[in-house]
């Protein structure tokens, strides 16, 4: 099995540069799962959503997320172990039917964000038939993707209508940088 190399004493002192300028914080990216989820959770209900999010990325998702999945969507989660790091869904009513709920799901990144990333992040709001495919970075979105982007827009749309929505996390604030927002902010009003 390969193992992951060693950083070198270079790439440790150039990390350590940033940190000491406040370039970048060191945070792992599992440590960004509850301040995401707290920040969605607040701007879903913020909307007048009433929103259920969890953390599903280590396979672990709770019965009452999988009874908002369909057969597809659970053999994914059950036997593919496919999942994304945050799930979740909004609703009008209870009882939760899985084919009324607007379902959430997230990638978060604790780098800058790749094009890799973005089809991570499509694939998943296309498997889940999310409507909010969500891709969480703590870093800005590089202009060279950005620009990319812009010429092959059908690189963030899945199905007719659905498109990912890119932005940066600020962890000083544990808020989503509003301005940010790639495509468009989808709690806009």
């Amino acid at each position: 099995m390969g193992s992951k190399r060693e950083p070198t004493l270079k790439e440790i002192e150039a990390e350590l540069v940033k940190y000491a300028s406040g370039e970048k914080a060191p945070t792992k990216e599992e440590d960004l799962y509850v301040p995401i989820q707290r920040e969605l959770l607040r701007k879903f209900a913020a909307g007048g959503a009433q929103c259920h999010i969890e953390i599903t990325a280590k396979g672990s998702i709770s019965n009452r997320l999988k009874r908002t999945l369909t057969d597809v969507m659970l053999h994914i989660v059950d036997v593919e172990r496919f999942v994304p790091d945050l799930m979740g869904y909004t609703y009008a009513k209870e009882p939760i039917d899985p084919y009324n709920v607007k379902r959430i799901i997230v990638e978060v990144k604790n780098e800058k964000i790749q094009l890799k990333d973005v089809f991570q992040a499509k694939n998943y709001g296309e498997l889940f038939e999310a409507d909010f495919a969500l891709l969480i970075s703590t870093d800005s979105l590089p202009e060279t993707i950005r620009r990319f982007l812009e010429k092959k827009v059908g690189l963030t749309s899945y199905w007719a209508y659905k498109t990912v929505r890119i932005a940066r996390f600020d962890t000083s604030t544990e808020k989503i940088d509003e301005d940010s927002w790639y495509r468009e902010n989808p709690f806009a009003s």
